[in-house]
């Protein structure tokens, strides 16, 4: 009785280093879906009804300047909701 999946960043994803204030932006993907702010479905309701898994991904994005030594530190909120008949 599981629907579709659908998934989200709560935030922009991204990693940085507080004393030199670098970024270093992420890309998040769940299965071959990229997760932007916005809701999109990631796995079918026969999918996620069968159980099947998905591989989340994180890839570094390299700075125009490229990547400059640091210690760097960051947060992913990702948001998986789903509707089910029978709530």
């Amino acid at each position: 009785d599981v629907g579709a999946i659908q998934a989200h960043l709560l935030h922009t994803a991204s990693l940085q280093d507080q004393q030199t204030d670098q970024k270093i932006d992420l890309i998040i993907t769940v299965g071959d879906k990229k997760l932007e702010l916005t809701p999109a479905e990631v796995m079918s309701a026969e999918d996620a009804k069968a159980g099947n898994d998905l591989p989340i991904t994180f890839k570094a994005i390299k700075p125009d300047n490229g990547y400059v030594k640091g210690e760097y530190t960051g947060t992913v909120s990702v948001l998986f909701e789903t509707s089910s008949t029978s709530l």
